[in-house]
């Protein structure tokens, strides 16, 4: 048995425009030890640096002294130096693990947000990401984290002052100086959000600050990050970050696998633009990224592609996929999230709106009654009595009822 598995790590931006950003992303595969941080306790050294000035070196240093950890890295816009993620920017990287060695099972990952004085995200259960089962066997990875998942470091006050805050004011991200803050000495404890009227949400120095006036992760449904862990085959980045970048026209297109020029369904990037396109992906191998544009667009998916349907009233239709990450965008959107058959696992909506949205089941012997709606801390998980079948990120399930449904 070959023991060597090629893994492709990338991460997306998913915050709006004029939203946060966050430092090139680190990443640590272990075999669940390696303890990042704990909530309600003061932060470590590596973890005040991480947070206060995107600074990761710390935390790769405890990692490498950690009994247990295996491979470890960073992942941010353009390598030496590493540099921040801005919304919509999407990047990867690809690392070769040994499914043998029993420190490559768990995946942690922690990264700064900006601009901020120490607000960061990371995952506090070491085990909480397992990539590889106890058999060995690969397994499949993608999570969304929501403005509700933004820590408070506890090491700085919160005042949002242009030069102790990341990213405020004029002073450009590259070259901020460290340490100039003001000591908290408090816990780590969920981020609170941005002062109202403070240097972030209304900055002050218009002319040369980042600009962040949607930058308030205490909205609802509040995207942060996207990250995706699958496998590919060889470690050739020019072969699989980008494989093909497919583009439509101002008019109705079709985007099929197999059928249009350049579109083989396997990591690719396809734009709409304009009009009402039609998506196909059933058949695809996956890994693709779906962008639809304006106008009404229609989706039929695969498995673990991401799709942003963009402006306009769109239909989204599962299929038997899974893996999916959905974002219905602006518009009246309809997300079918079973027809004729059960998909094969489940898929996420990062942004069911409702008052506007649908949810539809087709062709099966299901209604309302049938459902189970179960609150999974932010989000709700919409289940049959055998399997999973979507995530409904940042909505709550007591707020869901019938009329949210449509059964064909």
């Amino acid at each position: 048995m070959d023991n060597q598995f090629n893994l492709k790590i990338t991460v997306e931006n998913l915050a709006p425009r004029n939203g946060t950003l966050f430092s090139p992303l680190w990443f640590g595969i272990h075999d669940g030890r390696f303890d990042t941080f704990d909530l309600n306790s003061p932060a470590s050294i590596a973890i005040e640096r991480l947070a206060e000035d995107g600074n990761a070196e710390d935390l790769m240093e405890d990692f490498n002294d950690t009994e247990g950890g295996f491979a470890q890295g960073l992942i941010g816009t353009t390598p030496d130096p590493f540099l921040d993620l801005f919304p919509g920017d999407i990047v990867s990287t690809i690392v070769s693990i040994d499914n043998s060695i029993p420190g490559s099972k768990y995946f942690s990952y922690a990264s700064m947000i900006l601009p901020s004085n120490d607000a960061f995200f990371g995952n506090e259960n070491a085990i909480e990401h397992q990539i590889f089962d106890d058999a060995g066997n690969f397994v499949p990875t993608s999570f969304i984290i929501s403005g509700a998942e933004i820590l408070d470091a506890g090491t700085e006050v919160n005042d949002e002052d242009r030069f102790n805050a990341v990213g405020v004011g004029p002073v450009p991200l590259i070259d901020f100086q460290p340490n100039t803050g003001i000591d908290e000495k408090g816990v780590i404890i969920q981020h609170p959000g941005f002062i109202p009227d403070g240097n972030i949400l209304s900055p002050k120095d218009v002319e040369n600050a980042v600009p962040t006036s949607s930058a308030d992760f205490t909205v609802p449904n509040y995207p942060i990050a996207l990250i995706t862990i699958t496998e590919v085959d060889d470690t050739t980045s020019e072969d699989d970050d980008i494989l093909g970048q497919v583009f439509g026209s101002e008019d109705d297109d079709l985007f099929k696998v197999g059928i249009t020029p350049g579109f083989d369904g396997d990591g690719d990037f396809v734009f709409g633009s304009s009009g009402d396109d039609i998506f196909d992906v059933t058949n695809a191998t996956g890994n693709n990224l779906l962008e639809g544009g304006k106008d009404n667009d229609l989706f039929f998916l695969g498995r673990n592609n991401r799709i942003i349907a963009g402006d306009g009233d769109d239909t989204i239709f599962v299929s038997t996929g899974s893996g999916n990450v959905i974002t219905g965008g602006p518009g009246t959107d309809s997300f079918w999230i079973a027809i004729s058959s059960l998909p094969e696992g489940v898929n996420t909506i990062t942004d069911f709106e409702l008052e506007v949205d649908v949810l539809g089941i087709g062709d099966l012997d299901l209604e309302f009654s049938d459902l189970s709606l179960t609150q999974d801390g932010t989000n709700t998980v919409i289940s049959t009595e055998t399997q999973d079948l979507a995530i409904l990120l940042g909505v709550q399930s007591n707020n869901l009822s019938e009329a949210n449904f449509v059964f064909v």
